[in-house]
């Protein structure tokens, strides 16, 4: 796997990231731990999730999935998508 700077943060990253839409909706807890498995034995250390992942389960999947091996990965996330009128309904 290749690595990259992540802009001028210090971080290094693989060229290759993992999107983690899927989990906590399509894919189980245990799916989720399988494809997180295996994205590491390639090397990969990039996640992607969002709050409003796989029906707002995502980032605890991700979490659970990576245990231990947490320090070793770069987890980018991101808010605000509008979920519904009221206040408390933002992504």
């Amino acid at each position: 796997m290749e690595f990259r700077q992540l802009g001028r943060s210090g971080l290094s990253v693989s060229e290759i990231g993992l999107g983690c839409n899927n989990f906590g909706g399509r894919v189980d807890q245990s799916g989720t731990k399988r494809v997180v498995d295996a994205a590491l034995d390639h090397g990969i250390t990039l996640f992607d999730t969002a709050d409003v992942y796989g029906g707002s389960n995502s980032e605890v999947f991700l979490g659970k999935a990576l245990g231990s091996k947490r320090s070793d990965v770069i987890i980018a996330t991101k808010f605000g998508m509008a979920m519904g009128q009221d206040a408390l309904s933002r992504g």
